[in-house]
C-alpha cells in the first residue's frame, strides 16, 4: 500500500509528500515515437512550482484556467502549476483543425475560464481558428514557453477549494462541467488505491487522454498517491503503433 503517512489537505500536498519521500524516483515516462522523456517526483514538483510562480503573475487564486496540452509530461506539469497557484484547472481537448470551436466556446462559457494555458505551438494553431470568435479572443492566452522566471509565493489552499472542472464527453448532449474539490480527489484516489491494493511495486502504462477523467485521475493522481511509475503514451501514437505499449 501507499507509504504516505502525513495528512494531506490538497492535491499539491500529495505531490509534495511524494517529493519528500522519494524525490529521485521516476514518476512518469513519456514516449512519443522514438523519443522518451523521464520525470522524477522532484523534477515534477520543481518544474510545476516554477511554472506556478510565473502563472501567478497573470492570474489570481480562484481564477479558472483552461488547460490545453497534448497528453504528455507538459500537461502534468501545467496541471500541478495551476494547483500550486490556486487556480482552478479546466482540462480541455485541443480542437482539431477540421472542427469549429463550438465545444471550446461552450466549456469556456460554462466554466467561466478567464485564461487558456498551453504551448506556443498549440496557441498558434488555435489562433488561426479564432476569426469572428470575440468571446474566445478576449481570454488571456498564455504560452508556457514564454512565462517569466519568478519566485513562488506559496498560497495555501483549503481542502474544500475546487481543484478542477471535469467536462463530460458531450457525445449525447451538451457537455456538463463537474466541480471536483481537493478533498473529492484525495478521497477518490485513496479509495482506488485501497480497492485495487496499489503499491510502489506496481507499474502502469496508459494512453488515455489526460483531459479525460480516467486519464487524469486513474493515470496521474492515483499513481502519485500509491507511489508507482507510469509510462505515458500519446493516444495518437497508440493508434499509429498499437503494439508500442509492450
Amino acid at each position: 500500500m501507499s507509504s504516505i503517512v502525513h495528512e494531506m489537505k490538497t492535491v499539491v500536498d500529495l505531490l509534495d509528500e511524494r517529493n519528500r519521500l522519494n524525490p529521485e524516483r521516476t514518476a512518469f515516462t513519456y514516449r512519443d515515437g522514438d523519443q522518451e522523456t523521464v520525470l522524477t517526483y522532484r523534477e515534477l514538483a520543481c518544474q510545476s512550482k516554477r511554472q506556478a510562480a510565473s502563472l501567478a503573475a497573470f492570474t489570481r487564486p480562484g481564477d479558472k484556467v483552461a488547460l490545453m496540452h497534448n497528453s504528455g509530461i507538459q500537461f502534468i506539469i501545467s496541471f500541478f502549476a495551476c494547483l500550486y497557484s490556486r487556480t482552478v484547472v479546466v482540462p480541455l481537448e485541443i480542437p482539431k483543425p477540421s472542427e469549429n470551436l463550438t465545444r471550446l466556446r461552450h466549456a469556456v462559457r460554462l466554466s467561466g475560464a478567464q485564461a487558456v494555458l498551453s504551448t506556443g505551438a498549440v496557441l498558434t494553431h488555435i489562433s488561426s481558428l479564432l476569426d469572428d470568435e470575440e468571446e474566445l479572443a478576449v481570454l488571456q492566452w498564455i504560452a508556457v514557453d514564454d512565462l517569466p522566471d519568478l519566485p513562488l509565493l506559496r498560497q495555501e489552499a483549503d481542502r474544500h477549494d475546487p481543484a478542477f472542472i471535469q467536462f463530460t464527453s458531450g457525445t449525447t448532449a451538451n457537455s456538463k462541467g463537474v466541480i471536483l474539490t481537493h478533498d473529492n480527489l484525495l478521497h477518490n484516489v485513496g479509495n482506488v488505491t485501497r480497492k485495487f491494493e496499489l503499491s510502489e511495486q506496481d507499474i502502469a502504462v496508459i494512453w488515455l487522454p489526460l483531459y479525460h477523467n480516467m486519464g487524469l485521475i486513474g493515470g496521474v493522481l492515483a499513481p502519485i498517491f500509491a507511489g508507482f511509475p507510469v509510462h505515458l503514451i500519446s493516444p495518437q501514437e497508440i493508434l499509429r503503433r498499437p503494439f508500442g505499449w509492450r
